[in-house]
């Protein structure tokens, strides 16, 4: 007996008569095994960078950054792989005018002087089937510094289209100081209205590029 579904890899049972097979598990396809070689493309559209970071030390404010392109050059193995990405600083978005018009500007991410965040890996290393470290250089406002990313692969498979995605969701903190975006104000003493760590989560989905 072979049990399938679309989008996992089929299960195979041998069967002598009636019975019970018990239960039937399937594996999505591309789930413990890396996307084929080649270049995906990120799809924006279907993709997420997020950052929160706390308000007053009390609450987290959270944004997202609308804009952004990357490219995921897989190679046969994760030591070959390579990602880039680029982010425009000046499409994000925190649900307040007033506060995205602050972050745009000089105290903290200066657009107008730093156009583009720029990603590239480094190093990707495997901590399971599924869970990668990548270790990369992130350029943002213009200062140059290593990052590592925790990195889930969540598979890959067909889409409706005719064409192949993968799944993948990573997660980093970041320090402002570390990249000179050092604007603050005291409320009391030791309470910051911004907190100094970014918390970073990234959702994307790939395409495979014909």
């Amino acid at each position: 007996m072979i049990a399938s579904a679309v989008g996992h890899t089929p299960a195979a049972r041998p069967v002598a008569g009636p019975g019970d097979l018990g239960r039937v598990v399937l594996t999505r396809s591309g789930a413990l095994s890396l996307p084929a070689p080649g270049r995906w493309d990120i799809d924006p559209v279907h993709s997420r960078i997020a950052a929160s970071a706390f308000h007053l030390g009390i609450t987290k404010a959270d944004g997202r950054l609308r804009r952004f392109t990357g490219t995921i050059e897989m190679g046969t193995d994760l030591a070959s792989t390579e990602v880039r990405a680029a982010v425009e600083p000046a499409s994000v978005d925190t649900d307040d005018d007033v506060r995205d018009q602050h972050l745009r500007s000089a105290d903290f991410l200066d657009v107008a002087a730093h156009p583009h965040i720029a990603f590239a890996s480094t190093r990707i290393t495997a901590r399971s089937a599924d869970r990668w470290t990548m270790t990369g250089d992130l350029v943002l406002k213009g200062v140059r510094n290593t990052v590592d990313l925790d990195v889930v692969h969540h598979g890959a498979g067909p889409d409706l289209w005719g064409g192949e995605r993968a799944g993948f969701s990573a997660t980093t903190q970041l320090s402002r100081d570390d990249f000179d975006i050092r604007w603050n104000q005291s409320v009391i003493a030791g309470i910051l209205a911004v907190g100094r760590t970014l918390r970073i989560e990234i959702d994307i989905e790939a395409v495979r590029a014909s």
